[in-house]
């Protein structure tokens, strides 16, 4: 077995952990979509149910005349309701990524860090990730109604 304080070794193992974490947060969250799916047929079908009863008990024509557009309207609120689920659904699954991703890096920061002390050879891993990650999260994050868009340092340039 190698030592465990070989760099080579641990970088192998951040690794192999790290896509695990991911490979897991993938199919957690791909089971999310799918039950969130199942939730939207299963609300379809009701209402494609009702819909069919009410034109079938119309009476008249009077009664039938506004059937259509209002199954229409409740499918359209179903379908918002459904997409806003979704909406929320994947910037959930995206924050869990780069939160992650922010985990791991700081980890593989402080292992190296840890290394140089020690006299190994490797360099710690440039802060400019670390910046990346938090543009990346101010990208992502959800805006508020009344937000204001955050303000970019002094040195920061349009790229």
């Amino acid at each position: 077995m190698p030592d465990q304080t070989d760099p080579a070794f641990e970088f192998a193992r951040c690794a192999e952990q790290s896509a695990l974490r991911i490979w897991l947060h993938w199919e957690e969250s791909r089971q999310m979509l799918l039950r969130l799916r199942l939730k939207a047929l299963d609300e379809d079908i009701k209402g494609a149910r009702q819909g069919l009863t009410r034109v079938t008990d119309a009476p008249d024509w009077n009664a039938l005349h506004g059937l259509p557009a209002q199954i229409l309207a409740a499918q359209v609120e179903r379908n918002a309701a459904h997409a806003r689920d979704f909406g929320s659904l994947y910037v959930e699954m995206a924050s869990a990524l780069m939160e992650h991703l922010r985990e791991s890096t700081e980890a593989w920061q402080d292992y190296q860090r840890k290394v140089m002390v020690e006299g190994g050879g490797y360099a710690p891993f440039a802060e400019s990730a670390r910046e990346m990650f938090d543009n990346v999260g101010r990208l992502m994050a959800v805006p508020t109604a009344g937000a204001k868009a955050p303000a970019r340092p002094a040195g920061a340039s349009r790229s």
